[in-house]
């Protein structure tokens, strides 16, 4: 860090502090990177949920990632199985960390990077288009 840079949240942590990329679940893990590809486009925070609902291609229940703005819906399913509560839980508790700077930039872009929805791009962003809704932007690079 350059004399007089502020540091940013993370590195400014104890690293007892941080929350290491091992300390989230695979699940939860591709929910924060998909919810950064949503960012990215442009969307609001206040537009992205995390639902714990039945995935119709795995009959169990799974978590998913929802935009809910322009009035439409987009869901993308992140992972499962998954228990509602569990999920619900690591999901505040991660959130949390990451808004509170306890997610290093390191780990962040690492779960952007192998999120699902980063790994394909360009099939999201074109789902996204078919479904009517406005981008902001339209690179993830």
């Amino acid at each position: 860090m350059k004399e007089g840079q502020k540091p940013r949240r993370a590195e400014a942590q104890k690293p007892e502090e941080l929350m290491m990329y091992e300390q989230i679940s695979p699940v939860m893990r591709n929910f924060v990177g998909s919810w950064e590809c949503f960012r990215k486009l442009g969307f609001s925070a206040d537009d992205l949920h995390c639902l714990v609902a039945p995935s119709a291609r795995h009959g169990h229940l799974a978590c998913f990632l929802r935009l809910a703005t322009e009035g439409k819906e987009f869901l993308v399913e992140i992972g499962g199985p998954v228990d509602e509560g569990t999920i619900q839980n690591e999901y505040e508790e991660v959130s949390t960390a990451v808004s509170d700077g306890r997610v290093s930039s390191e780990v962040l872009d690492r779960l952007y990077e192998e999120c699902e929805i980063y790994q394909m791009k360009v099939p999201f962003i074109f789902a996204l288009q078919s479904k009517g809704f406005s981008l902001r932007k339209t690179n993830l690079n």
